[in-house]
């Protein structure tokens, strides 16, 4: 049993930056430029050092403080992959929801939209995860991805007795596709 002290203790060097970072990033009010950066490498750090609950810790206070910033779609996909590692399907539910209103045109969202459906399917409300998938549907189409998910939307609505007959105009559409 050695007795040396937590500081004596080397640390590999990418904790040494992130501690580093971590103190630059205490000195600043998040909302400065110089805190947007430092938690930008950050998120930067962590992600690709798969830290998870750094990179979730930062990348939310950063989207929360630096809105405008243009490197904010950057760090919400961080984010997101980050909540999805971690299971973290409720957080994860809210931040696709944000990126998606946010960046209603980006590229990801149709792969954001089925990890949306996956995040749900987690929870027990069974019209909610119905609906997800059939947004899935719509927005992919009649390829193979979109019709799994629009017929796993239908047959969820069928098996809990769905009143508003929404399975049956579900599968309709699925059958003129």
């Amino acid at each position: 049993f050695s007795h040396v002290s937590a500081q004596e203790t080397p640390e590999d060097p990418l904790s040494q930056q992130a501690a580093a970072l971590e103190a630059e990033l205490g000195k600043y009010k998040d909302t400065t430029p110089e805190a947007a950066e430092a938690m930008v490498k950050l998120v930067d750090l962590y992600y690709s050092d798969g830290r998870l609950f750094g990179l979730v810790r930062v990348a939310q206070q950063f989207a929360a403080a630096h809105p405008t910033d243009a490197r904010h779609k950057t760090v919400m996909l961080k984010l997101i992959d980050g909540q999805e590692a971690l299971s973290r399907n409720k957080e994860l539910a809210v931040s696709i929801r944000q990126f998606m209103a946010r960046y209603p045109d980006a590229a990801e969202n149709p792969a954001l939209e089925i990890r949306l459906a996956d995040a749900l399917a987690q929870f027990d409300d069974r019209r909610r995860v119905a609906e997800a998938y059939w947004n899935v549907w719509k927005r992919q189409g009649p390829n193979e991805t979109g019709r799994r998910y629009g017929v796993q939307a239908a047959q969820i609505l069928s098996a809990i007795g769905d009143p508003s007959a929404l399975s049956a105009q579900y599968a309709e559409q699925l059958l003129d596709m």
